[in-house]
């Protein structure tokens, strides 16, 4: 019998923490709004590789394997880009799909991101948009 089994991989090179007080720990339920305290006036989207800390997953459940591809043994992934806030939420008028192997894979991973929290990016010490491109795969062992 074949097992469902979800990758997901966020692709965000990984950046100095120069310029950014550090975090508290990541296990609380909500980043804060700032990354030094001040306040954020800087309404720019920004690419991973202008900012001083790129964002991380704080919490993502794993998109639905949908059941019909699963018992069908399709395996697929989907490319997603989005925005993720100053306030590290995935923007979701932002949150469009790339490229994807299936539409219900499509429609599954654009559903469990839209939930998804994130710390967000620092940039001169403030948290700041970032647009992000993100695979999803989903993959069947034995």
């Amino acid at each position: 019998m074949m097992r469902p089994q979800l990758y997901v991989a966020l692709v965000i090179v990984t950046m100095s923490l120069a310029g950014c007080a550090p975090r508290a720990s990541v296990a609380r339920p909500a980043p804060t709004a700032s990354c030094d305290g001040a306040s954020l006036v800087d309404t720019a989207v920004y690419v991973p590789d202008s900012v001083s800390r790129a964002p991380a997953v704080i919490d993502a459940a794993p998109p639905v394997y949908p059941i019909d591809l699963r018992r069908a043994g399709i395996s697929g992934r989907v490319m997603l880009e989005f925005i993720i806030g100053a306030d590290g939420r995935v923007e979701r008028a932002s949150l469009r799909t790339v490229e994807a192997a299936n539409i219900d894979f499509s429609t599954s991973a654009t559903t469990a991101m839209s939930k998804a929290r994130f710390t967000p990016a620092c940039r001169n010490g403030h948290p700041v948009r970032v647009r992000v491109t993100m695979p999803v795969e989903f993959k069947l062992t034995n």
